[in-house]
């Protein structure tokens, strides 16, 4: 409760209220001058006594005006002088409740943008600075950032201290990630709940109010937006402040990809760059550069057209085995974030095949490891002379293979095993997440019974399938079956497309597996039977890459070993099976990295995640995954992150994060777009540069100089006052109540101004009416009026 004020007054230079002695200057002057005048008569006398009769009232109403607008002017001057001061009493101050102001600043990658030698975030800065440095004494301050990878609190908690919150702001920097605005704005929400009720709320809101952010296609993150903001205008006084100066263009490298396969030593990686242009102009002779750890493979000019976007193929040999990065960019544009883009794929200079027989065999080529056996060993020449890594196999029977260490090998291959244990199942699954591939290959050894319940396990298992019976196309009358391609658009397919002689349409197959998918996994089918079923089915577990064929890789079931299709189809398989561990996973800023962990070991797994920044982090484990996998939080900036093991410090992975797409469109959303679509009926400000309060009040100086002024500018009113009485008193009167006019229009309130419009009006009257009344002066004509004594300092 504020107590009423108490009247206080005062003078900054008291000493210069002597001053008003000299307001009895005119009344002595007056006194002292006057004179008594002899009276002699004389003839003519009558006449012009009549005539100074009749003005002397007026003569004397003029002369005692004169005296006090000479003494009012002169005291007003000393009032002036001596510095008037107006306000309350010390004793029961009226101080402005103090206001808590929380700014928001937007740190997404598009805020990276520079506009006219500045980005939009040092504008951000700027402003808030200004914000932060034009506070009254007494408020707070609470800075927050949009950011979910990171902490949102930058000046956290009611801040009095400026110097300490403008320094966090000029530290501030922007992240790699996205706006996350819904989680932000609700965040804020939380604070503005927790301001005392003794202070006024104030938010402020830095962003380029990015569209793509700001205005989502997805209507419940759209929702939280709007809400969000209507609460946040209800509890405090809403204000946005744009930093964007303009839609600027850009053009962004979206998209880096390998075909699906192995990359291998001496041999071409073919890859596909996606360059989208997010402008109305068409991006000409923009020069794109391939580079694989540092060395440039190759380059191009490109034209991208006016929004839109363009793939452009490249192909790079590598000369070094490893993970090595893959890296695109383009020449630098305002938002260079964009403009580069990384891939981390692994070289191999060979792929590790295990071959596990499910048939024993007096000879090699009678197991039923045989022909896959003899086909991988095909590709086991020199590095470069395949397409891809050379192949080197290991053959083992299907009893060893819980024993076997599958980390030593990219792909396991079943041929016709009987049964798979739970404990071998789990192996598969380990070996699958940690991005090897598996192939099962079906056959007469095979217990359908047994793999239902292992593989398959109600949909629980690796087998995205059931497989409910063999189909036998001598029982059915049809002779044979075939396979059936369809538009031949799987990687798998690629060798026979355009290929008619390839045999794969001739391919006789005389027995499969039925394979019924269920609904609920998510499976790829590159390749059918003529009867509809599946030929090839595919599933993704982890990193890894499980492939299923119901028929035999042997000739127990067709002679498809026999026929042109067999071997190309083997190693096309086979290899890609592998490409799981050919390249890290494509990420994106804001994704988490998962890494394998192995929990058989007597310690629990422990692994460091080094950031492009050079910070570490020791990842933990994720409790929420089936599998065993150590994750990292949320990442928050592009570029290259390595994480180790303690058990093996000189194994390094390697993963690339590339900027999120989302952010490259840096249009941005205008005041009546955010108004109609997330802010109507309601109230808030928005601007594009910060303009400070003006009605926090006036200090005592500006009060004593306002209050000083004032009667000067009356004193200067006066004295035209005074000339124009000595004049005309009708005109006279008409300049007094102009300055009266003036001194209430400065009052400022609506009764003032209504009374200088009456005293202007009358003004306005009595000057027409004493200029309309005037009397004439023609040649020969004397003026009876006499003058003023007291204007020409005459006699009475």
């Amino acid at each position: 409760m504020t107590a009423a004020p108490l009247l206080a007054f005062g003078f900054s230079n008291p000493l210069m209220l002597w001053g008003l002695l000299a307001a009895a200057a005119p009344i002595l002057i007056q006194l002292l001058l006057r004179r008594r005048d002899r009276v002699v008569a004389w003839a003519a006398q009558i006449y012009l006594r009549k005539a100074v009769e009749k003005q002397a009232r007026r003569m004397r109403l003029e002369s005692l005006l004169l005296m006090l607008l000479r003494t009012l002017m002169i005291a007003l001057a000393a009032l002036a002088l001596a510095g008037p001061q107006f306000g309350t009493a010390v004793t029961t101050p009226s101080v402005p409740a103090p206001t808590h102001t929380i700014l928001l600043v937007d740190t997404s990658l598009s805020m990276t943008t520079r506009e006219a030698g500045q980005s939009r975030l040092g504008r951000a800065r700027q402003i808030a600075r200004e914000i932060v440095q034009g506070g009254a004494p007494g408020d707070t301050t609470e800075v927050l950032r949009i950011t979910e990878a990171l902490s949102p609190f930058v000046v956290r908690g009611p801040s009095l201290d400026v110097s300490d919150t403008v320094e966090r702001i000029d530290q501030l920097s922007a992240t790699d990630e996205a706006g996350a605005i819904a989680a932000a704005l609700e965040t804020l929400l939380q604070r503005t709940a927790q301001v005392p009720d003794s202070s006024s709320t104030r938010v402020v809101v830095l962003s380029d109010f990015q569209k793509t952010n700001w205005l989502p296609g997805s209507d419940e993150i759209r929702k939280r937006i709007q809400e969000a903001l209507r609460e946040l205008a209800r509890r405090a006084d809403l204000h946005l402040v744009a930093v964007a100066e303009t839609d600027t263009a850009n053009v962004a490298i979206t998209r880096l990809e390998t075909e699906e396969g192995t990359a291998g030593l001496g041999t071409a990686i073919p890859l596909t760059v996606t360059l989208q242009n997010f402008g109305t102009a068409q991006a000409e002779d923009r020069t794109l550069v391939l580079t694989l750890d540092g060395e440039i493979c190759e380059q191009q000019q490109v034209t991208i057209p006016a929004d839109g976007s363009t793939d452009v193929t490249f192909h790079c040999t590598p000369r070094q085995a490893g993970e090595l990065v893959l890296t695109a960019s383009i020449d630098e544009d305002a938002l260079t974030a964009d403009d580069t883009r990384q891939l981390v794929v692994n070289v191999r200079d060979q792929l590790n095949v295990l071959l596990v027989n499910g048939r024993a065999a007096p000879t090699p080529i009678a197991r039923a490891t045989g022909f896959v056996e003899l086909v991988l060993g095909a590709a086991a020449g020199p590095a470069g002379s395949t397409a891809g890594p050379p192949i080197v196999t290991e053959t083992i029977e299907h009893g060893q293979l819980v024993s076997t260490d599958l980390s030593r090998f990219d792909v396991v291959v079943l041929c016709d095993v009987p049964l798979v244990t739970l404990n071998e199942i789990e192996l598969l699954d380990r070996h699958l997440r940690r991005g090897g591939g598996v192939i099962v290959g079906m056959g007469p050894q095979v217990d359908l019974r047994g793999y239902e319940s292992t593989l398959f396990d109600a949909e629980q298992g690796l087998l995205p399938a059931r497989v409910p019976r063999t189909v036998d196309a001598t029982q059915s009358g049809e002779g044979w079956f075939r396979f059936d391609p369809g538009d031949y658009q799987h990687p798998v397919l690629q060798p026979f497309r355009g290929n008619e002689d390839s045999g794969l349409l001739t391919t006789r197959i005389d027995r499969y597996t039925e394979l019924q998918p269920t609904g609920d996994i998510d499976i790829q089918v590159p390749l059918r039977f003529d009867t509809g079923k599946p030929a090839i089915l595919e599933r993704r577990v982890g990193r890894g890459r499980l492939v299923v064929i119901p028929t035999s890789l042997d000739d127990a079931w067709g002679n498809w070993p026999l026929w042109p299709s067999y071997l190309p189809m083997i190693l096309r398989l086979t290899r890609y099976a592998a490409a799981g561990t050919a390249q890290t996973p494509s990420l994106t800023v804001g994704d988490s990295i998962h890494v394998e962990a192995d929990t058989t070991a007597a310690a629990p797994p422990v692994a460091t995640l080094t950031s492009p920044a050079g910070t570490q982090t020791v990842l933990s484990l994720d409790e929420q995954s089936e599998t065993p996998l150590l994750i990292s939080p949320p990442t928050a900036w592009r570029g290259l992150y390595e994480v180790r093991f303690a058990d093996e410090p000189d194994h390094i992975d390697r993963f690339a994060v590339n900027p999120p797409p989302i952010e490259s469109d840096t249009t941005v959303a205008t005041e009546q777009e955010l108004a109609r679509q997330l802010l109507a009926d309601t109230r808030f400000e928005y601007a594009t540069m910060w303009e400070p309060d003006v009605d926090r009040g006036e200090t005592a100086g500006e009060v004593t100089d306002r209050a000083a002024t004032t009667l000067l500018l009356v004193v200067a009113g006066l004295m035209i006052v005074e000339l124009l009485l000595t004049r005309s008193l009708l005109l006279g009167l008409a300049g007094l109540l102009g300055v009266i006019a003036f001194t209430l229009a400065g009052i400022g309130n609506p009764s003032g101004l209504a009374g200088a419009g009456l005293c202007v009006v009358a003004a306005g009257l009595i000057a027409f009416r004493s200029l309309s009344r005037r009397p004439g002066r023609s040649t020969g004509q004397m003026s009876t009026r006499p003058r003023s004594r007291f204007a020409a300092g005459g006699r009475s």
